[in-house]
C-alpha cells in the first residue's frame, strides 16, 4: 500500500515540478498529460487490500475502459490542451469513488499504517489541489490573452478580418456578429480574399497571422500586452511561449 501511494506522490511532484519549472508550460502540458498527472491520489484506487465484489467490478470496468480508448484511439487519449484525460472522463468518478474507498481502510487502520497513511495520503490530495489550482492559472493567463486579441479586434475599424491560422477564428467569437472574419487555411488564399474583398467594396481589411512561440512576457506583467513588432504591426503574445498573434491593416 505505502509503495503505491508514494509512487502516486513522487508522479505528482514530477508533474507539478514540470509545471512549475517550464517557461513554456503549454508545450510541457501537451507532454506530460495523462490519467494519474492530474489527479495523483486516483492511484489509490488500485490497491486491493481486502477487495471486494464490488470494488474488482468497478476496478474491472475502469480498466476496460482505459484500454478500449488504447486500443481504439492511442494519440488521442492523452494528446491535446485539455486538463487530464477528456476521452477517459468517465474513469474519474469511478476511480475516485475507489481512492475514497481506501482511504477509509486506512483510516481504519491500525496506528503505524495510519500514520503512514495519513502523511501519503495527504501528500496525494495535496499535490492534486495544488495541480488544479495551477491549472485554473493557466486557464486565466490564457482567457486574458483571448480578451485582450478579441477587445483590439473589435475596436478596429475594419469590418472584415483575413484569419492566418487555422484557431483565429474560434478564437475571435466574441466578435464573430460584429466582423466578418474569414479563414485563409492556404497561402494562395492570402492572395486572393483581398481581391475579392475589394470587389465586394471594402476598402481595408484587418490581417491577423498566428506564430508559434509567443516570445517572453516583460519582467512583472501580470496580463497579455500589445507591443509594436513593425511599423503598422501589432503583435499579442499569449505570455506563455505557445502563440502569438501579429495584426496589421492592409489596403485593398
Amino acid at each position: 500500500m505505502p509503495v503505491l501511494a508514494a509512487l502516486g506522490a513522487a508522479g505528482g511532484s514530477l508533474a507539478l515540478a514540470g509545471h512549475l519549472g517550464t517557461d513554456r508550460p503549454i508545450w510541457w502540458l501537451r507532454e506530460a498529460n495523462g490519467l494519474f498527472a492530474v489527479s495523483p491520489f486516483l492511484i489509490l484506487a488500485f490497491i486491493r487490500e481486502r477487495d471486494d465484489g464490488a470494488r474488482r467490478t468497478v476496478r474491472l470496468a475502469a480498466l476496460l475502459l482505459a484500454l478500449g480508448w488504447l486500443v481504439l484511439a492511442p494519440e488521442l487519449r492523452t494528446g491535446g490542451l485539455h486538463w487530464g484525460c477528456r476521452l477517459l472522463l468517465p474513469l474519474y468518478p469511478l476511480m475516485a469513488t475507489l481512492a475514497a474507498s481506501t482511504i477509509g481502510r486506512w483510516w481504519e487502520s491500525k496506528p503505524p499504517w495510519r500514520r503512514t497513511g495519513a502523511t501519503l495520503i495527504g501528500a496525494c490530495l495535496a499535490l492534486a489541489l495544488a495541480l488544479q489550482l495551477w491549472s485554473l492559472h493557466l486557464l486565466f493567463r490564457r482567457v486574458a490573452f483571448s480578451a485582450a486579441l478579441n477587445d483590439a479586434v473589435m475596436r478596429r475599424p475594419e469590418s472584415a478580418v483575413i484569419a492566418v491560422g487555422w484557431f483565429l477564428p474560434q478564437e475571435l467569437a466574441h466578435v464573430f456578429y460584429n466582423k466578418q472574419i474569414f479563414l485563409a487555411a492556404d497561402p494562395r488564399e492570402v492572395e486572393f480574399l483581398p481581391a475579392t474583398l475589394r470587389r465586394a467594396g471594402e476598402t481595408q481589411a484587418l490581417q491577423l497571422q498566428a506564430r508559434p512561440g509567443a516570445p517572453p512576457p516583460d519582467p512583472g506583467a501580470t496580463a497579455p500586452q500589445a507591443r509594436p513588432a513593425a511599423p503598422g504591426v501589432q503583435v499579442f503574445a499569449d505570455g506563455l511561449n505557445f502563440i502569438s498573434v501579429e495584426m496589421r491593416a492592409i489596403p485593398l
